[in-house]
């Protein structure tokens, strides 16, 4: 269901200028007399109007609360139950390699829980125990950051590198890969739209439906899901995260985890959770300015830029969503240009399955002409 296409539901006039008149009318109706403008009772009705418009607002605003397209925060929560509940927050991941500068003839034990930290506040600890073999001078181990959250994202290899708990012989720790796949508590949005999804999972995940609701069920990191069932019995699902980011094997994991649920899985279907198919393409344009915005060039020139960044970020948000310079040229034209002429990219047509993406920003040419009379 889009809950976009319902039309607007008020419970109550909230227009104080219209609660006013209607109670200006009904005092006139009653006492016969029109107040003029000042007079000491019109000041203390429109006083009176103005508490009444604001009670109003919150009446209104209370009765959308029962309703889904409308309802946040507590009220939404109770909208979802018991069927549909809140995703809480969940755990950045990382591989945490732990070295010696030389190697010993007996194992040297990495606790689990041992803790490293970037910068000394976050600390990301361990997930299990591991042994440096008999010979060997690293091990890597998984280990999640110890605060649930989006905040553990985004380390790149070799910036967690200060270990916390002091270990013999171990003398240095390094992630050798990026945190990811932490995430904040599930927001409004993304639970409104899991919440009108319910209905699907009444059954197994047989449908299509059923299917994308039991998927995005598995981590509010998940934007987008397309499923897709290449021959009887098969059925593909690619989830796309937040951002346009393209999940990992493991995270493909988790959520391959939650669909294979007996509880979940039609007893004949054979389900695999894959990454979407990167499309990649190039922008290259040209675009011009009128000789009249001269003295606004520079705004208009970074509003260009940002359309153009909005773009890319457009076109990965959703799967499936073909390329399209249709909306480029839109986009730079509503940032102030004059015209807008694209080289690249040419109209492409996605599979459900398939990601639109820049590869770099060494894909990305912007230039710019002389400006032109209107």
């Amino acid at each position: 269901m889009n809950l976009t296409n319902l039309p607007e539901v008020s419970f109550c006039e909230t227009d104080a200028a219209k609660v006013r008149d209607a109670i200006l009318l009904t005092h006139q109706g009653l006492t016969g007399r029109s107040l003029a403008p000042g007079a000491p009772e019109r000041l203390f009705l429109e006083a009176l109007a103005a508490i009444i418009s604001q009670q109003r607002v919150i009446i209104d605003d209370t009765g959308r609360q029962g309703l889904l397209a409308y309802a946040r925060g507590a009220a939404l929560d109770h909208k979802g139950a018991p069927f549909v509940a809140r995703l809480p927050a969940s755990r950045a991941v990382v591989r945490l390699q732990f070295s010696m500068p030389t190697s010993q003839s007996f194992a040297v034990r990495i606790p689990k829980g041992t803790r490293a930290t970037p910068d000394g506040l976050l600390m990301f600890a361990t997930r299990e125990a591991k042994d440096i073999p008999i010979g060997q001078k690293a091990v890597e181990v998984d280990a999640e950051c110890l605060e649930a959250g989006s905040k553990g994202n985004g380390y790149v290899a070799g910036q967690i590198a200060r270990l916390v708990d002091p270990l013999t012989w171990v003398t240095a720790v390094t992630n050798t890969t990026e945190s990811s796949d932490g995430c904040d508590e599930e927001d409004d949005e993304r639970l409104r739209e899991r919440i009108a999804l319910a209905p699907e999972s009444f059954s197994v995940a047989g449908p299509e439906g059923a299917y994308v609701f039991w998927a995005k069920s598995a981590s509010a990191l998940i934007a987008d899901v397309a499923v897709l069932s290449p021959s009887d019995g098969r059925v593909e699902v690619y989830p796309l995260l937040s951002g346009g980011q393209v999940p990992s094997p493991s995270f493909c994991a988790d959520v391959a985890k939650v669909l294979t649920n007996k509880q979940v899985r039609p007893l004949t279907d054979h389900v695999s959770v894959l990454p979407p198919s990167q499309v990649q393409y190039a922008i290259e344009l040209t675009y011009w300015l009128r000789k009249e915005d001269a003295l606004a060039e520079e705004a208009i020139h970074a509003a260009v830029a940002k359309a153009v960044d909005d773009y890319i970020l457009w076109q990965r948000g959703r799967l499936g969503r073909d390329i399209d310079p249709s909306e480029l040229v839109y986009r730079v034209k509503a940032a102030g240009a004059k015209r807008c002429q694209v080289t690249s990219p040419a109209y492409t047509s996605l599979a459900p399955s398939e990601l639109a993406v820049v590869p770099g920003a060494d894909h990305v040419h912007v230039a710019w002409g002389d400006p032109e009379d209107e």
